[in-house]
């Protein structure tokens, strides 16, 4: 079958289902009609979950712009990225507001994530290709499933901070994608080798930096996020990390002991090995990495835009 890695390239079944219910209704409908009624439908799932129409988007932009545009010292980023924050925070102003804000104070803050922070200034050869740490896909409902192998991560491979830096750029590729800020994002993190190296290097500082921009910055319209094979040295990071985190969060989080081949309902094949009946194997690390090059647009607008560093 053909593969479908990352998510720019994961619609072909939602493509196919909507062909097929088109096709009995119009015998005669051509693809592009096929398209165009997909992209309805995405409109009236923003409609129905988010609120949006074309009146509220132009509105909301309008007094987005304007609450950030008192802000001192600030260039205000395009259209096409406030719209990000008002679709995570389902329109409610004063939540995208505060969310940008700590989004960009956080590109202000911590410079050794996002200091020409692109896709081309990642150590994507060695961090993807050679060890396959992150894979992105979309599952059956659209979703965007990113599944981060952390426990296979070492700092020989990489610092912490690239790890960080290519969650980073992986996760804000997708969120890049309309389908991604409509019908929301999965995290699955894979904690399979976890042990004492990375029980030194996640202090109490670097947990709460993840947090802070995970869970209060991005805007992500998280549907969940699963940890696998996880141990019960695992408890202790939890334990520290809990405080910091919202209700919303705590009821998003399932810990499991086993593998990604429990979430069959939830993680696209692109993800599952091959002995669970998937296609993981095979994933095609080169378009994923043309899908983040593709969006190196927006990562060059951002590095223009934010709070000035005092």
């Amino acid at each position: 079958s053909t593969l479908r890695a990352p998510v720019a390239y994961g619609l072909t079944n939602l493509k196919r289902q909507f062909a097929k219910r088109e096709m009995k209704q119009q015998p005669s409908v051509v693809d592009g009609i096929r398209v165009q009624n997909m992209e309805e439908d995405l409109q009236s799932v923003a409609r129905r979950e988010l609120g949006e129409t074309p009146e509220v988007k132009q509105k909301s932009l309008a007094e987005l712009r304007k609450l950030l545009e008192g802000e001192k010292g600030l260039v205000v980023p395009p259209d096409d990225v406030l719209v990000m924050f008002l679709r995570a925070k389902k329109y409610r102003m004063q939540d995208a507001f505060k969310t940008i804000r700590k989004y960009l104070r956080a590109r202000r803050d911590v410079p050794e994530y996002f200091d020409n922070l692109t896709p081309s200034n990642i150590p994507y050869e060695t961090f993807f290709h050679d060890h396959k740490l992150i894979m992105f896909a979309r599952n059956s409902k659209g979703q965007a499933v990113g599944y981060l192998q952390f426990g296979a991560w070492n700092s020989s491979i990489c610092s912490i901070d690239d790890l960080m830096r290519c969650a980073l750029v992986a996760t804000e590729s997708n969120l890049r994608e309309e389908e991604t800020q409509i019908r929301g994002l999965i995290g699955v993190i894979d904690l399979k080798g976890f042990g004492a190296h990375h029980m030194m290097l996640i202090t109490p500082r670097f947990a709460r930096r993840v947090i802070s921009i995970g869970q209060d910055s991005l805007p992500i319209r998280l549907k969940g996020i699963y940890y696998l094979h996880t141990p019960a040295v695992f408890r202790i990071v939890h334990a520290l990390v809990k405080p910091f985190l919202s209700a919303k969060m705590l009821k998003r989080l399932q810990f499991l002991a086993g593998g990604i081949s429990e979430l069959r309902d939830v993680v696209p094949p692109e993800l599952i090995p091959k002995e669970f009946g998937g296609t993981q194997e095979d994933f095609d690390f080169h378009k994923q990495e043309e899908f983040f090059l593709s969006k190196a647009s927006y990562f060059e607008t951002m590095l223009k835009c934010g709070y000035r560093r005092k």
